[in-house]
């Protein structure tokens, strides 16, 4: 097992040492540009590659993770990532000899070093042998980091700012030190995640995960943002709805799929703000809303609406409803019908201003009806 660790690290240190090479091929592309494609396959595609191809039953193990685990992992797993983006900003900065040397370097020691010191292990860190043997690594990375930034700073003083940006387009030693330091610091929260993702590795380990893969299902947690809900048991989750008001709230409605599955009413507000909980069954996957309206004593009504919210449950498709698209169809023939027949008027104010902007309408609206006949094909029927 120890040579096959060895033999482990020194294939990640060689792909964390030539991930970049590749960018040298696309000098042209921002830097925003390729390192979302990088994080693309680095942080999606491969984790859950690897995941899927180790971890049997992966949907249960993270269906029926503890939440305080999920919770914990994702979000350290977030921070983790930001030290990532701020990462590649700094080889944006230094370039990639100069850049890797210093951030992977600075990653590697505060990596080592903050987990312990803030969970209170780092007596035990230097009171054994391989503790101490870590440490004296940190040394040596330390003062190649030294020795680096003193490459860095001399190389900045000797060149000219033409020659800086001829190679590294961006170059800035200052700039980029203080983002590597920041990076450095932030990604320690990678250990962090490891250790608020054990439950789920030992929940793999009853699902007979090999030991060695046991963290995978971890993995897919720091680098992503899917919410797993099992069409079984786990098939609710709760709602929270926090309201604020300067006028009298009649009601508030929750809709599933575009249909009123709650209803809130009447409503005593807390000044100008009320907060309202509920759960919401999810055997297959949907979209909720929720949306209030207004207290008025006239025919008038006012009312304001979230966005969708996208649950997916068990990676099932999200499928529209015929009777939706059936109003779409129906509200653009009224649509159509009214371009061929309305008048021209130069105002604007009874129709069209003219014939061309009536043909140009006819035709986007002939254009829709076309796509929502399609999108009617893959609908869910109407029960």
């Amino acid at each position: 097992m120890v040579s096959l660790g060895i033999l482990l690290h020194a294939i990640g240190g060689f792909a964390a040492g030539s991930f970049y090479i590749a960018f040298r091929k696309v000098r042209n592309w921002s830097w925003e540009s390729y390192w979302l494609v990088n994080g693309l396959f680095t942080w999606v595609i491969m984790p859950w590659t690897i995941a899927l191809l180790t971890v049997p039953d992966l949907g249960l193990i993270l269906s029926g993770a503890p939440v305080k685990s999920v919770f914990w992992t994702f979000f350290f797993g977030l921070m983790w990532g930001i030290g990532n983006l701020t990462f590649g900003l700094s080889l944006r900065y230094l370039g990639m000899s100069l850049g890797m040397a210093l951030t992977l370097g600075l990653t590697t020691t505060f990596g080592t070093l903050i987990p312990p010191i803030f969970m209170g292990e780092f007596g035990a860190l230097v009171s054994s042998s391989s503790g101490l043997t870590t440490l004296g690594g940190i040394l040596v990375v330390l003062i190649g980091i030294t020795v680096c930034g003193w490459a860095g700073l001399s190389k900045e003083r000797e060149m000219s700012k033409e020659n800086k940006q001829k190679y590294i387009r961006e170059f800035n030693f200052r700039k980029g030190v203080v983002v590597a330091i920041f990076a450095g610091i932030i990604s320690a929260c990678f250990a962090f995640a490891v250790h608020a993702g054990k439950p789920i590795a030992e929940l793999a380990g009853q699902y007979n995960t090999p030991v060695l893969w046991r963290n995978s299902a971890v993995l897919v947690l720091m680098m992503g943002d899917t919410v797993f809900l099992n069409s079984g048991s786990h098939s609710s989750f709760p709602v929270t709805i926090d309201l604020h008001s300067m006028n009298p709230v009649d009601r508030v409605e929750i809709l599933k799929d575009g249909e009123i599955i709650h209803t809130f009413s009447p409503l005593q507000l807390d000044g100008d703000s009320i907060r309202l909980n509920d759960t919401i069954e999810a055997e297959k996957s949907c979209w909720i809303v929720a949306r209030c309206f207004e207290f008025r004593d006239d025919a008038n009504t006012r009312f304001a609406h979230t966005a969708p919210i996208f649950v997916a449950v068990d990676h099932q498709p999200f499928l529209m409803k015929e009777s939706a698209v059936q109003w779409f169809i129906q509200r653009t023939d009224i649509l159509i019908e009214k371009a061929k027949h309305s008048a021209i008027d130069p105002l604007g104010q009874e129709g069209f201003i003219n014939e061309k902007v009536r043909e140009e309408s006819l035709e986007l609206y002939q254009q829709a009806r076309l796509e929502f006949e399609k999108r009617f094909q893959l609908c869910e029927p109407t029960q």
